[in-house]
């Protein structure tokens, strides 16, 4: 089987998959998201949707605010809604979120913009917590698709990047394959094998990653065909209709090595020791998804999470959550929370933000300023 179909069956299998299960973050779970680690992400992420470059965008009075595969518990959304709102917040972030219309009649200029609120989400369980998360025991789910424009957040969306494989060999690249492992000494009853011959995959490979033809023999790579579409849809739909698209994640703008760790209470391990009940881990590659969306929108970045969060105010955030924080504990557990967001050792490098906004929109997103400077830089010395 390919790679991308061997992901596909360990994380989302109706019955055995890993995200299948439910819960799998924090502490308690298999590994920890922005979100997770302090309220202050979705804070401080409030001012991408009320900040002036989308507000006056074609669809300013009727925005869809929408999280693309990969909500989680919802911790995103509920904390980006609740700080929307003008009331005080509790420091122990204890409180739950308000409802959705709550948030909006407190924060009149979201209420004249967003119009609804969408998660998508391929887990059962995952979708059940997002909704008692945002809206409480009661509330009742509703499916459907969006026909309007969009302000998207994408959070943590392995889980929709099923990743080919692909080595170069004297003739061409050739896919990567999981085979199974019958072996004596075999410990993972799995393992990749090279097809021996071209096949659809790997054409398809060659035409979309033409600058991956001067790669030394042996070299091997990861894309994701999956996301590539994903990206697509998201970016004709920003085209048609207006708004802007964030992709946050943890990845690199160059190629990417092969996938080969897997996660499982926040250690690594190999990605084929415990199919089903570990996480996969595979890093964007944030030159792969710019290009599959320049002919609908223009891309900016990726810039680094720590410039993202600071630019958007998360250190004003931290102090303000200080001021009103009880006892000095909770200012530790404050301030080591941001510091893991933002250090470059930590999160603040590894994890990366990239935008997508229609062609004809005016200005530039909030925090990609530098990036444009120097972008234009390069360009004037190129």
């Amino acid at each position: 089987m390919s790679v991308a179909h061997y992901m596909r069956q360990v994380l989302t299998n109706p019955h055995s998959g890993y995200y299948m299960g439910g819960d799998v973050f924090g502490a308690q779970g298999d590994f920890i998201t922005s979100p997770e680690i302090s309220q202050m992400f979705g804070e401080v992420g409030d001012r991408v949707v009320t900040s002036p470059h989308y507000a006056t965008s074609p669809i300013s009075h009727h925005i869809p605010l929408i999280q693309v595969f990969g909500p989680g518990r919802g911790t995103l959304m509920s904390d980006m809604l609740r700080h929307i709102t003008a009331t005080p917040i509790d420091a122990t972030n204890t409180k739950p979120a308000p409802s959705f219309l709550q948030a909006l009649a407190a924060f009149p200029h979201c209420y004249r913009a967003i119009s609804s609120v969408y998660l998508v989400e391929t887990s059962p369980g995952l979708s059940k917590m997002q909704l008692r998360t945002l809206c409480g025991e009661d509330a009742e789910a509703k499916e459907g698709p969006d026909r309007k424009g969009l302000v998207a957040t994408r959070k943590d969306g392995i889980e929709v990047q099923w990743h080919n494989g692909f080595e170069e060999v004297p003739d061409g690249w050739r896919e990567l394959r999981v085979d199974l492992d019958e072996s004596d000494t075999s410990s993972h009853h799995f393992r990749v094998v090279l097809n021996p011959l071209p096949n659809q995959a790997s054409a398809v490979f060659a035409d979309t990653r033409p600058d991956f033809a001067s790669f030394p023999i042996g070299s091997r790579v990861e894309i994701s065909p999956e996301s590539r579409s994903v990206v697509r849809l998201v970016a004709r739909h920003v085209d048609d209709h207006g708004g802007a698209a964030l992709a946050i994640d943890y990845g690199k703008d160059y190629r990417v090595e092969v996938w080969g760790l897997a996660i499982m209470k926040h250690k690594f391990m190999h990605p084929m020791s415990r199919p089903g009940e570990a996480d996969l881990s595979a890093d964007v590659d944030f030159r792969y998804l710019k290009d599959a969306v320049k002919e609908f929108t223009t891309a900016y970045g990726p810039i680094y999470q720590s410039h993202f969060l600071h630019s958007l105010g998360i250190q004003e955030r931290l102090k303000t959550l200080i001021q009103g924080a009880r006892g000095d504990d909770r200012c530790s557990v404050l301030v080591s929370s941001y510091k893991r967001l933002v250090e470059p050792l930590a999160m603040g490098h590894i994890y990366k933000v990239m935008a997508i906004t229609p062609k004809s929109s005016e200005g530039v997103p909030v925090a990609f300023e530098e990036w444009v400077a120097e972008e234009m830089r390069k360009g004037v010395k190129g």
